[in-house]
């Protein structure tokens, strides 16, 4: 009888510790189905906090490694495919805010990044980081080509930079646009963007008025019209 009451405990604990395991199985289950429908649906999900040291060495090395937009390509690599913080639809919209703002849109989405990253200290932490090397090397250039800039090799090196400097941007617009420009929406607006610049010579300002009024009238008309979308 002793026995037959032991083996009823250790199968009543075995059942429960079953049904633990199966309930946690369920809840990883239910939670990863959660993460996937926000990503396909484009819902932003907030990131765990991430150290600030890990933010600064990230950030830090963004700054040094990447010239002019070619850092929007660089940051999206890092925090995208090497870090996995963000996914390309989060990156993207932050990349869309940083436009609208005052200022260089690198800075402003560093920022914004931090922020999603730490709060208002990652923020300060991925700015200051992603500015430092940008600004210790265009003290050293400025002194290059004001001391030596009438010698023919520092005058060869600025021209070859500024050629290498077109081709890294134009790696980064084609890079942006496989994540960014996925509709017929989207492509419109990169061709009314291009000749709004070079066609009509519209300020930024104006452009991000029309390009807002008209995402704004396509996001209500295909709520209203979900055929549409």
């Amino acid at each position: 009888m002793h026995e037959n009451s032991t083996g009823q405990v250790a199968g009543g604990k075995g059942s429960d510790t079953a049904g633990i395991a199966e309930t946690l199985v369920d809840s990883h289950r239910e939670a990863k189905d959660e993460r996937d429908d926000r990503q396909r649906e484009g819902v932003p999900e907030v990131a765990p906090q991430i150290g600030l040291w890990k933010i600064a060495y990230t950030f830090f090395v963004i700054g040094l490694a990447s010239f002019s937009l070619a850092a929007l390509g660089e940051a999206k690599q890092w925090v995208t495919q090497k870090r996995k913080w963000f996914t390309d639809d989060e990156y993207m919209q932050g990349l869309g805010l940083a436009q609208l703002l005052p200022g260089a849109p690198t800075v402003n989405l560093s920022a914004y990044l931090g922020f999603r990253l730490h709060g208002l200290p990652g923020a300060a932490v991925a700015t200051v980081s992603f500015v430092t090397p940008c600004f210790f090397l265009m003290l050293l250039l400025s002194h290059l080509y004001l001391t030596y800039g009438d010698l023919p090799v520092i005058s060869g090196l600025f021209r070859g930079l500024g050629a290498l400097v077109v081709g890294l941007v134009f790696n980064t617009i084609l890079n942006l646009a496989k994540s960014g420009v996925r509709t017929a929406f989207n492509w419109l607006m990169v061709v009314a963007g291009f000749a709004m610049v070079f066609c009509f010579r519209m300020g930024v300002f104006k452009i991000l008025l029309v390009a807002g009024s008209a995402s704004f009238l396509v996001f209500i008309l295909t709520r209203r019209f979900p055929q549409l979308h």
